[in-house]
Formats: C-alpha cells, sequence, structure tokens
C-alpha cells in the first residue's frame, strides 16, 4: 500500500509536498491501526487471515483440501516439496500451508505436529475440534490444575498426548493426558 501511494505521488509533480506526507501518515496510521486491532482482538485476526490448510494428515492426503478454491494448489505443493528433498508424497506423515504461504512437512518417523489450543486466554474452537476435543475437555484439563481460562496465555496439544500450558506470569505446565 505504502508503495503504490510513494510511487503515485513522485510521478505526479502535481501534488505538493505537505499533501504527500499527510498521506503517507494516514496511511501508516490506518496500517498501525489495523495491525493492533489484529493482534488484540482474536475474532478480528481470525476475520483477515486464513486458518492452516492441512494437505496430508496421518499419512492421509486430504482429497477435498483443493476444492477450496485457488487456497491450494497441488503443482506449487509438489514443487515445495521437492526443494525440501522430499520426493515421494508416501513419505509425509503430515503437511500443511500455514496462513503465512509456507509449509509444514513432518516425515514419517520424524515427530508429530502439536496444535495450539487457547492463544491469550482464547479458546481456538477450530483446533479443538481437529483433534476432537471440546470445550468441557479442555477447561476440565485446566480445572485439574487449578487454572481458569484467565490464567492462561497459551495451550499447546500434542499428538503424543501431552498439553504444555503456559501461564500469563510466563510459567509453564507440562501435563500427560
Amino acid at each position: 500500500m505504502l508503495g503504490g501511494i510513494i510511487s503515485g505521488i513522485i510521478y505526479n509533480s502535481e501534488i505538493p509536498f505537505h499533501r504527500f506526507v499527510l498521506v503517507l501518515l494516514i496511511a501508516i496510521g490506518m496500517i498501525s491501526l489495523l495491525n493492533f486491532i489484529t493482534m488484540r482482538f482474536l475474532s478480528v485476526r481470525q476475520a483477515v487471515t486464513s486458518d492452516p490448510l492441512p494437505i496430508i494428515v496421518n499419512g492421509v492426503f486430504q482429497v477435498g483440501t483443493e476444492e477450496g478454491g485457488n487456497a491450494f494448489d497441488i503443482i506449487t505443493f509438489i514443487s515445495q516439496l521437492r526443494a525440501r528433498g522430499i520426493y515421494s508424497l508416501e513419505d509425509i506423515a503430515f503437511a500443511q500451508v500455514e496462513p503465512d504461504g509456507s509449509l509444514t512437512v513432518i516425515k514419517k518417523g520424524e515427530g508429530v505436529i502439536n496444535t495450539l489450543l487457547v492463544r491469550h486466554g482464547q479458546i481456538l474452537h477450530n483446533y479443538l475440534e481437529a483433534i476432537e476435543r471440546d470445550e468441557a475437555w479442555l477447561m476440565g484439563e485446566l480445572a485439574e490444575e487449578g487454572l481458569e481460562l484467565d490464567d492462561v496465555y497459551i495451550v499447546e496439544f500434542s499428538r503424543e498426548k501431552h498439553l504444555f500450558i503456559v501461564k500469563k506470569d510466563g510459567s509453564c505446565i507440562a501435563k500427560e493426558i
């Protein structure tokens, strides 16, 4: 956005310098405000950013993924795998396209992917559903540790049946399930 404003004004000699600075400051202010809002309010962030897109889960290709439109391109996916030195889909246990467009890949036998369940004390319901759990289960696990949702900064779930809880004071709890 800033590049468009700057280039538009550079090539138009009729715009006075003070107007250029004013437009530039307004644009920077809008970008800063949007960044603040998306970082502060989870519902706004979820509305403007996409969720990770699972491609392969537990060695099984998620066939319905391609139907989502241009969110996933199999040719790009295959070329990204080759760039990582992975030449067969058969070698992959888990793969997903992250919201920023990067690719997360775990080869068979390398480990497991963890799932974020709570961020800034707010439950991430879509990730909770992805691990086939519900809010009551999560609240029960937190209650066993004597925690309320307001006490929690992050909760991460490992496929190895492990919860990693980071409290708002920075202390951590590792909990086997």
